[in-house]
């Protein structure tokens, strides 16, 4: 018994070591390849305006991809958000505008829906990102038996063309998703100040517009578009990590699975702790 509990305290310690030492460690070192590639690519866009024109549409072409992959399940989730807040105001009448004007809405729209459009682009975006990479040495393989089967190594220029385009993506996406449910919360909450409305989108807007409202909707939506950045980025440094370990399929089904589950509760863990600091600084 006493041996079991040991091993699951090593378990457990190993664990904790490898999520918040470990993977930062490795993260940190693949920003700073990033950082090589992106000084690759600054000096490729000012030497040719074909290369700076190529770039810009995967971008936009990957934003596009990005947004119809996540925007289905924001619209869910603000709508049911909308819903609840529609609901709880019009069952409490004035009192619960009281309530939110002086203590909850602020918070809502500049902690709590970053970190559900966080959940969002890390479950759908993130994922998809750190998958398409890993299985990239078997699908090259299978279009080519003869592409060598030693450890796959990227280039500056191949880091700075496949991750640029998803960095900005998820980003770019993420402050969209953030300020789609901005609009779909305020739609609910204004409504319900009069009992039995309908949610209103345009009536949401001009709300938005109050000086109350301004600041923690800018708030909230940079510190989704920062989420997102930092979601798109340790995505693509798993995805990255997982291709060029890549030693047989059999081992690449496994560092696809562990690429994909790494990318997503590190994110998470990374969105947490960017949005608490957040919290702790501003109640200081």
């Amino acid at each position: 018994m006493n041996r079991a509990r040991h091993t699951a305290f090593e378990l457990f310690l190993f664990r904790t070591g490898h999520l918040f030492v470990e993977n930062p460690a490795f993260l940190v070192a693949f920003a700073v390849r990033f950082l090589f590639a992106l000084r690759f690519g600054i000096t490729e866009l000012s030497e040719s305006r074909i290369g700076a024109m190529r770039i810009i549409g995967r971008n936009a072409a990957q934003t596009l991809r990005s947004f119809t992959r996540g925007v289905v399940p924001v619209l869910v989730t603000g709508i049911i958000l909308g819903y609840v807040i529609h609901q709880a105001g019009s069952a409490a009448g004035g009192t619960v505008h009281v309530l939110f004007d002086s203590l909850l809405m602020a918070r809502i729209l500049r902690d709590l829906l970053p970190l559900a459009t966080a959940l969002i682009v890390a479950a759908r975006a993130g994922s998809a990102i750190a998958g398409e990479f890993a299985a990239i040495p078997a699908m090259r393989i299978r279009e080519d038996a003869r592409w060598p089967r030693d450890r796959f190594q990227w280039s500056d220029s191949e880091i700075y063309r496949e991750v640029t385009p998803h960095v900005t993506a998820t980003g770019v996406t993420a402050a969209l998703f953030n300020l789609i449910l901005v609009a779909c919360v305020l739609a609910g909450y204004v409504s319900s100040d009069v009992r039995g409305s309908s949610p209103d989108i345009g009536q949401a807007l001009a709300y938005a517009s109050l000086p109350g409202f301004r600041e923690p909707i800018l708030a909230g939506t940079l510190r989704a578009a920062a989420c997102g950045i930092l979601i798109g980025l340790v995505a693509s440094g798993f995805g990255i990590r997982a291709s060029e370990e890549y030693a047989s399929r059999t081992a690449q089904m496994y560092a696809f699975h562990d690429a994909i589950w790494e990318s997503i509760v590190t994110s998470l863990i990374f969105c947490f702790a960017l949005i608490g600091t957040g919290i702790v600084a501003q109640a200081s």
